[in-house]
């Protein structure tokens, strides 16, 4: 999984000019722009890029870049 794939979807989401400095450390906690609604809209957008369906219980734990990373690398391991 190409991490600039997903770095270019927050950077949609989010409106952002590639000027997200550190993607890694971005959560909702930290970044004003990611509040419950654009949650939402991201995780639908990651759910059509990479044709997957997040259950509800996964969709609250993935808060921050870190973890969204991780669950779609192991995601790609498991479909092979």
């Amino acid at each position: 999984m190409a991490k600039s794939k997903l770095q270019n979807l927050f950077l949609k989401e989010f409106k952002e000019k590639k000027n997200l400095k550190n993607f890694s450390n971005i959560s909702m906690s930290n970044y004003s722009k990611w509040d419950s609604i654009s949650h939402i809209k991201l995780i639908i957008r990651i759910e059509k890029e990479y044709k997957i369906k997040f259950k509800i219980d996964e969709i609250f734990k993935l808060n921050n870049f870190h973890k969204i990373s991780n669950y779609l690398k192991k995601h790609a391991k498991n479909k092979k």
